[in-house]
């Protein structure tokens, strides 16, 4: 009897023991996310401190105004106040070939040079860089010499420094190459702040210190490869808020396997028949431990697709954007103005666009589960919504020349409802509707009251349909019909999970129904009360 329960308590330990090492693990896995995510942001922010440095910069009046003929009225007007109200630069200054500054702008306001010295010397490994772009050839009228960019320490705090060559666009050689414009952006409170709110870090804050913190923090250098010091967060511990949920429950486990142990030695001792049925029932729990831990495995792979289908549906839309933004800042068609640039920055917004709605598909997951994401209730007329999400995807309607039907929903009214939610709900059985329906296909929009008293909406389709088994799929997050290998139509699986979850939020229900090579209904139900509710907004 001592030797079983020595070993139940060995057990325990170790089961302990292992939960705590995964623990462990999860939280290294989202310090190391979060590590990855701050590194991002700031290369980011980077290089949009860059790209307005070589606009500054790449420009014939920039030349003539701050080299040739040197205007303070100029540089009021066009560096100093301008780029410090609009692009929040604290610090713009000129530099000529012996890096001696010219003009310098500090919060706006023109200032002694020398008020920027300190920052010339950490300044000149960037000087170097810009003046070699530059000298390099390597650059065409079109997109200018590269500036050189990185980060310093400016009135005592970290911040985005950018160089750019002074050239003509008319790419004239001359001796401006020499010539050097210097932005600065301070990493303030209010940037730390904004990176906090968009990307859900706690208490970011920078500490100048050569010393590394024992949590989670990204070290800055200087140009020359020195360090600057680090930002540092209050890291997420998802695997100690799992492991406190999960102790009552493997003491209890515990406390149940112990009974469970006791009862078969006495049983053992009495009859060797009941310790026979014990043992086939250990056998059983095995077995369905087993299975669990194939499930799990599965949903795993299953999560590897997912993420490796929103790593390419991330990277099309993102090179479009990037494409065209540098046509249109390039002027390759012709001063602004020109048609052309109309349709180039339509292309730009459908990227955009596009690349957000996948975004916000992770982000409204995330919200879900984790029970953050609040309804903002409003009167959202069904119909037009409807009419709306219709036209919205009018050109792959019409790429795959499908028709697409509404029908009258008569005597339907306005439901209260976040509008936000449905127009993603509709917008995601419409896109799903789309990509498995062939050519010529028929698409169908539907609303009226339910015979429960409700107020149904539904999208229908001609397409492959489905069959009871990948119905159940369906509706796994993160899970696909067809191997990410073998699939014909993208996307990243999460559309119909949402969706589901969007309805269940405002107390409703979503039904499936769907025959293979036939087609396919999703059907969303809203409560009776939600119109109700509707009507008396407007009485």
């Amino acid at each position: 009897m001592l030797a079983v329960i020595a070993l139940l308590l060995l057990g325990a330990a170790a089961i302990l023991t292992v939960t705590q090492m995964a623990a462990r693990s999860q939280d290294q896995l989202a310090a190391n996310e979060s590590q990855m995510t701050l590194t991002a942001t700031l290369v980011a922010h980077q290089h949009e401190i860059a790209a307005l440095t070589r606009d500054c910069s790449f420009w014939n009046d920039a030349v003539e105004n701050l080299v040739d003929a040197p205007s303070k009225e100029w540089a009021d007007a066009n560096i100093g106040e301008y780029l410090s109200a609009t692009f929040h630069i604290a610090t713009a200054f000129a530099v000529d070939g012996q890096n001696r500054t010219g003009m310098a702008y500090v919060e706006g306001q023109w200032q002694d040079p020398q008020e920027v010295a300190p920052v010339l010397e950490p300044l000149r490994p960037l000087f170097d860089a810009a003046r070699a772009s530059a000298v390099a050839g390597n650059w065409t009228t079109d997109t200018g010499p590269d500036p050189a960019f990185g980060f310093v320490i400016w009135a005592g705090q970290p911040a985005l420094a950018a160089v750019g060559a002074l050239a003509r666009q008319d790419g004239r050689p001359g001796p401006q190459w020499d010539h050097l414009l210097v932005l600065i952006r301070i990493i303030d409170q209010d940037l730390l702040a904004e990176i906090e709110r968009d990307y859900g870090f706690e208490t970011l804050q920078w500490q100048e210190s050569a010393a590394q913190p024992s949590g989670p923090a990204v070290t800055i250098k200087a140009p020359d490869g020195t360090a600057l010091g680090h930002f540092s967060w209050k890291p997420e511990t998802p695997g100690q808020i799992l492991l406190k949920q999960m102790l009552p429950v493997i003491i209890a486990a515990f406390l149940v396997m112990a009974a469970l142990s006791g009862g078969i030695i006495y049983f053992l001792e009495r009859n060797r028949a009941t310790m026979l049925r014990h043992r086939a029932l250990i056998e059983e729990q095995n077995l369905a431990l087993q299975r669990q831990k194939e499930r799990a495995e599965q949903l795993s792979r299953a999560k590897s697709d997912f993420l490796s289908i929103i790593s390419h549906e991330l990277r099309t839309p993102l090179n479009a954007i990037i494409g065209f933004a540098d046509l249109i800042r390039g002027e390759v068609r012709g001063p602004i103005g020109v048609p052309a640039y109309r349709d180039y920055a339509a292309d730009i917004r459908s990227s955009g666009q596009q690349l957000l709605a996948l975004i916000s598909d992770i982000l409204d997951l995330s919200r879900i589960e984790a029970g953050k994401l609040a309804l903002h209730e409003e009167r959202v007329d069904l119909n037009k919504m409807a009419e709306a999400c219709v036209n919205l995807l009018r050109p792959q309607l019409d790429q795959k020349r499908l028709t697409a039907t509404i029908g009258t929903f008569e005597g339907l009214g306005s439901v209260l409802a976040d509008e936000r939610l449905v127009r993603q709900m509709l917008l995601n059985l419409l896109s799903n509707a789309i990509k498995f329906t062939p050519e010529r296909g028929r698409i169908t929009v539907e609303g009226g009251h339910a015979a429960d008293g409700g107020i149904e909406i539904s999208v229908a389709d001609t397409g492959i349909g489905m069959t009871e088994a990948e119905l159940k799929l369906a509706l796994e997050p993160f899970v696909q019909i067809e191997s990410s290998l073998s699939r014909r139509a993208e996307g990243s699986g999460l559309g119909l999970s949402i969706t589901k979850r969007f309805i269940e939020l405002h107390g409703g229900r979503m039904t499936l129904e769907s025959r293979k090579n036939l087609g396919t209904r999703v059907t969303l139900w809203f409560p009776p009360e939600r119109e109700r509710e509707a009507d008396r907004m407007v009485g």
